[in-house]
């Protein structure tokens, strides 16, 4: 059985760490929540990015469902400036936050139907080939956009709602992701949200955070020894 890390809990880790390296607990002042998560979120995802671009195994502990993401019917080409083609989609009414790697799975809410991925370039290839109008195979694919990833649909015109799980580099905003309303909820308690990550990577993602903010420390000696350890820093504003 698993045991659950809140945000919280990580972030009072790697304070008590720095704390300890300098033997001056006020020295965390410094860093602000935000900026101790952000330095956690970053080491999760170089780590976790590496794993997956290295094809090793992650353990279900990495793993975020958005269990319910609307859908709406898209002209493929879109374009404003451009006709319309008359051939359309479905896509995800909201962009998806974006994944580290590719979706794990992409399947109707009720389990029923699961995607097969195919790349955007070979997209076109795939729903025209000689076997697509004889196919019932149902597809998606993805797009990069400003704020994470677009996600369409293909031979599935009938879906309303779909459901995805991945490892995704900002594990927060799958809690603020938006409702079927495009409603967010805003009294989320971000610093008792779960840190999802494999225990066994944990000590890891630590380290690297660690390393990161005793780098950013304000312009004294970090550790209070004889040396000088403030050269080459760069003051917190």
């Amino acid at each position: 059985m698993s045991i659950t890390t809140t945000n919280i809990e990580v972030i009072r880790f790697v304070r008590d760490q720095i704390s300890d390296a300098s033997n001056m607990p006020q020295s965390t002042a410094v860093f602000s929540d935000r900026m101790v998560y952000e330095s956690l979120r970053s080491s999760r995802a170089s780590l976790l990015e590496r794993k997956s671009r290295e094809r090793q195994p992650l353990n279900h502990e990495n793993y975020q469902t958005i269990s319910c993401i609307p859908l709406e019917e898209v002209d493929v080409v879109e374009c404003p400036c451009a006709p319309r083609s008359g051939c359309t989609f479905r896509a995800t009414k909201w962009d998806i936050p974006t994944p580290l790697g590719k979706f794990f799975s992409v399947s109707s809410i009720d389990g029923s139907i699961t995607y097969s991925y195919v790349e955007w370039d070979k997209f076109n290839r795939k729903i025209n080939g000689r076997r697509a109008k004889t196919s019932n195979s149902a597809y998606f694919t993805t797009k990069n956009s400003k704020r994470g990833v677009k996600l369409y649909l293909y031979n599935d015109i009938h879906k309303e709602m779909v459901s995805v799980t991945s490892v995704f580099a900002d594990p927060i905003k799958i809690h603020t992701y938006p409702n079927c309303d495009g409603s967010s909820d805003e009294c989320i308690d971000y610093l008792n949200l779960p840190f999802p990550i494999d225990p066994d990577l944990l000590p890891l993602v630590y380290e690297a955070s660690f390393e990161m903010l005793r780098d950013r420390a304000p312009a004294s000696d970090k550790l209070q020894n004889e040396s000088d350890d403030t050269r080459g820093i760069t003051p917190l504003k």
